[in-house]
């Protein structure tokens, strides 16, 4: 019987692992600009919104394009990472402003592993969970509105219950003990959680966890502390048991005030020209990068990775130059210059890294390349 238990707690530790594994993206305007958030095709909000986050994401990469309310600002086309170097799922937001020619660009704000929980919905603000589904209408917004249960995205045996209200789903698997089938049905709801299952030996184990918490008010941020209670019952023919329950203290809700994200700001030592980004990449985290690019056998590999490590980062000119000295071959080098041009914080010293190539035609083809960027 208590191997059951056992084998009921690690169901469950499994199920709501998987299903809290995701990163989010967040989306907002510096002037206030309204826009639409599409991804991989699919518009994640109805309306115009200066600020957006999208949840649930778990593939590696999207394609992010920003559309603005007002047809004459320009859309914004945006491959993103939900991984790091380490392949460990991050959290990002995202700023759109101008840059120096009135033109609108997205630069990343902040880049951290993900929290996995639930998140909260800000005021202006839709967070919409994103499936790799077909959809023929995008979701709604859901601001004022209580949030809908996400679908998880899962492996193995399990049977997603699609509902207005709640949400069910059954495992099957094997005791990692003795390699008995173990059959599991939960059902998710607003109340809280039930577990049923079919444990070796016909021995049926339910567990039901109930979770109170508060609703933010319309209009205003709330932090709660919800509360859970767990209460097990065992039956195994006539004999019942039922361990002691514990009710953990519910602390009052504070409301707090949004804070809107800054940039934190940055000064080269005697530079004083033009920026690309915020700030740099430290000498730490270049090393990390550096050591993960190198440790690649391919060419494409060592690109690839430069590129991703670029992307969510911002570098020196002399840092771009000494990933270009990893590559072997001319085309890669001219490859990632092009693309660390534009998440380069010292743009004004970009021209530093043509010492890292081998050919004069290779510093006429950037220069042409940087040449249109800024028309």
């Amino acid at each position: 019987m208590k191997r059951a238990i056992s084998t009921l707690v690690f169901i469950t530790a499994l199920v709501l692992n998987v299903m809290s594994q995701s990163a989010t993206v967040t989306v907002f305007s510096q002037e206030g600009e309204k826009f639409w958030v599409v991804l991989n095709g699919i518009k994640q909000n109805d309306s115009p919104m200066t600020n957006v986050k999208v949840t649930g994401l778990t593939s590696p990469n999207y394609r992010l394009k920003i559309i603005f309310e007002d047809e004459k600002n320009n859309s914004i086309d945006k491959d993103i990472m939900t991984h790091d170097v380490d392949n460990v799922l991050c959290d990002q937001a995202y700023v759109i402003k101008k840059d120096k020619k009135g033109k609108y660009v997205m630069r990343l704000n902040s880049f951290e592993p993900a929290k996995n929980i639930a998140a909260t919905v800000e005021p202006n603000q839709v967070a919409v969970p994103y499936t790799n589904v077909e959809r023929t209408a995008a979701p709604p917004a859901q601001t004022n509105q209580q949030k809908q249960p996400v679908q998880p995205q899962t492996s193995g045996n399990v049977k997603p219950v699609p509902s207005k209200e709640n949400a069910g789903m059954n495992v099957q698997v094997k005791d990692p003990v003795t390699g008995e089938n173990v059959s599991m049905n939960m059902n998710i709801s607003e109340t809280g959680i039930g577990v049923d299952v079919k444990a070796p030996g016909n021995e049926n184990v339910s567990m039901n966890m109930g979770v109170n918490g508060t609703n933010p008010k319309p209009g205003s941020m709330t932090t709660t502390t919800t509360t859970t209670t767990v209460t097990t019952n065992v039956t195994t023919g006539s004999q019942s048991e039922k361990p002691d329950n514990r009710q953990p203290s519910q602390s009052n809700t504070q409301p707090v005030t949004p804070v809107q994200p800054t940039q934190p700001a940055y000064k080269l030592p005697g530079y004083n020209g033009p920026t690309g980004c915020a700030l740099p990449m430290s000498d730490a985290d270049f090393k990390d990068a550096l050591k993960s690019i190198t440790s690649k056998t391919f060419e494409d590999s060592k690109l690839a990775i430069a590129k991703q490590v670029t992307s969510v980062n911002c570098l020196l000119a002399s840092q771009v130059k000494e990933i270009m000295m990893l590559f072997s071959f001319e085309d890669s080098k001219l490859q990632f210059a092009k693309y660390a041009y534009t998440y380069t914080y010292d743009i004004g010293n970009f021209f530093k890294v043509n010492d890292a190539f081998n050919f004069e035609m290779s510093i006429d083809e950037l220069n042409e390349y940087i040449s249109k960027l800024k028309k």
